[in-house]
């Protein structure tokens, strides 16, 4: 999920600089406590082909290159991005609620490449981090706030996350500049506090925003006071990449050109998954698991945070394009099957419905 597209699932999406040896490698969600794999990904190793379908349901969607997809918190709405809109689909029915088609000068890399919800749901955050980001009202559909083009550095990406109360947005510009939407008020404020490099956002769970730095050292910050809020060592440096955090924050998975991997942020631990190369990603809502395919792939991989192991390795489909996880732990897949694009439940090998004309 490339470095600009496919960030997937509820997850924050931040941008770092990775070097891991040997090609290894927003919101505050409880982690989950079962120490039992979900039935449905267990369930899915003896699951036969994904059969031939019958189109039944079509949409006005874009053949253009799909960047990311994720659903909301309840699973009720899945989003896709292309390289020129955003579309929002019931899931019930693969019925089109809402879309926004809008022409970027950065058609290659999709100016809806990024997808973030507020955790209770109620709003709907898409964009192409520091470039610019679109919050809508997911009652109504209503744009509540519009940002675009807001940085002078189109190549430096830390990314947007929520707070853990869902009240503000924080929105990385790059050189340690951040604005925040406050929805209360409806306004944006500039902050620009911490003077050191900017490589990504998050918050903590008492509201606080930590900026991920190499500045004076390696680790996270608290944006408001330059204060060091834990030190990390686990050889970020080197080659441009981004992060993908899990919902809970606990953990990362760093990516590059050559290669990724998951980290443990709070015990400053690589935890493993490193492989070359996996653009397309995403994070369960519960923060345990987390899929992972090859470019131009039809293999999925899922991981275990809880048992820090691959717990599922599976061929489905033609080219998958991006993932989305249910609130059930069920992986849904956009991709072709059968020359079509359509997105379909990796778990059952249900297609929900075509997303071609």
């Amino acid at each position: 999920m490339t470095a600009q597209r496919g960030f997937s699932g509820s997850m924050i999406t931040i941008f770092v600089l990775v070097s891991v040896s040997s090609c290894s490698p927003s919101s505050a969600v409880s982690p989950a406590t079962s120490t039992d794999p979900s039935p449905a990904l267990t369930d899915s190793f003896t699951r036969t082909p994904i059969p031939t379908f019958t189109v039944t349901q079509t949409s006005p969607t874009t053949n253009d290159e799909i960047f990311n997809t994720s659903d909301n918190p309840d699973g009720e709405i899945l989003v896709l991005t292309t390289s020129t809109g955003v579309w929002m689909y019931r899931l019930s029915d693969g019925h089109v609620v809402h879309s926004v088609e809008e022409v970027s000068p950065y058609s290659h890399q999709g100016i809806f490449s990024y997808i973030a919800w507020s955790p209770d749901g109620s709003n709907l955050a898409v964009g192409r981090p520091n470039t610019g980001v679109w919050v809508w009202n997911v009652d109504d559909w209503k744009l509540l706030t519009k940002q675009d083009s807001i940085s002078e550095f189109p190549y430096e990406v830390p990314g947007f996350a929520w707070s853990p109360d869902g009240m503000r947005l924080a929105l990385g510009i790059g050189h340690g500049e951040v604005m925040i939407w406050d929805k209360i008020q409806n306004q944006w404020n500039t902050h620009t506090d911490y003077p050191g490099d900017q490589i990504s956002i998050t918050w903590t769970p008492n509201q606080q925003i930590l900026i991920l730095s190499q500045q004076p050292e390696q680790g996270l910050y608290y944006l408001e006071t330059g204060e060091m809020a834990s030190k990390l060592d686990v050889g970020i440096d080197g080659a441009s990449g981004y992060a993908i955090w899990s919902p809970d924050g606990k953990y990362a998975f760093l990516f590059f050109d050559l290669g990724g991997g998951i980290i443990n942020v709070e015990e400053n631990r690589y935890e493993g998954f490193g492989s070359c190369c996996y653009p397309e990603v995403a994070w369960s809502m519960d923060s345990r698991y987390f899929a992972a395919t090859s470019y131009g792939s039809n293999e999925i991989r899922v991981w275990d945070a809880m048992e820090e192991q691959i717990i599922r390795e599976e061929k489905q489909g033609e080219i998958i394009y991006t993932f989305a996880w249910t609130p059930e732990n069920e992986l849904l897949a956009v991709g072709l099957l059968n020359g079509q694009q359509v997105v379909w439940n990796t778990n059952t090998g249900e297609v929900l419905f075509s997303i071609n004309k």
